[in-house]
């Protein structure tokens, strides 16, 4: 993998999605695609600018995740949340601590420099084991015109991470998130 690096945490390496290449976003487009077995085109421009965490192996990704910057609201609280994405490994590589090793630099970022981590998932579990709670509430995304649009779907997939900075909440209540193209969650 070519490109320009930001950070080694805990031997992950960092960079702005502007650092990297084309070349770069397709092998972490084909390592998403391979894992999930699901078409991820423009997914790079319906999330927007990223800070992505990779585990390198000899030339290649063997793990990514990226993270957002999102805006959740709960309680009557504005959370800048960092939200985390494209969580995935080579199905050759999983089972191998990769991922996990990625999520461990992820929250370590996210503690230090978000009030709240947030992702959704179909894999409670593996997040579980690293921190994260599942929000139990109602989902709802808010729309362009503030209004809310209730994402049952999304409900009990919803997790979060509690950093530094947030404030006490009530994992029953309701959480939403802005519109975005795309997965809105």
């Amino acid at each position: 993998m070519k490109g320009a690096y930001g950070l080694r945490m805990a031997g992950i390496m960092t960079a702005r999605t502007a650092e990297l290449s084309e070349g770069d976003l397709r092998e972490i487009t084909r390592l998403m695609e391979a894992a999930f077995g699901e078409s991820f085109e423009g997914y790079w421009d319906d999330i927007g600018p990223a800070l992505h965490f990779m585990a390198l192996g000899t030339g290649e990704v063997l793990a990514h995740a990226c993270v957002v910057d999102r805006e959740l609201h709960t309680q009557g609280h504005q959370l800048r949340t960092g939200y985390v994405e494209g969580v995935a490994a080579w199905p050759h590589q999983q089972g191998r601590g990769h991922s996990t090793k990625v999520m461990q630099a992820v929250n370590e970022f996210l503690v230090e420099n978000y009030q709240l981590g947030g992702l959704s998932t179909g894999v409670n579990g593996f997040y579980a084991k690293l921190g994260w709670e599942t929000w139990k509430g109602r989902t709802y995304i808010r729309m362009r015109d503030d209004a809310l649009a209730r994402t049952a779907e999304e409900d009990g997939t919803v997790m979060i991470l509690k950093t530094k900075s947030t404030p006490a909440l009530n994992t029953n209540a309701p959480i939403s998130a802005e519109w975005r193209p795309g997965e809105l969650w």
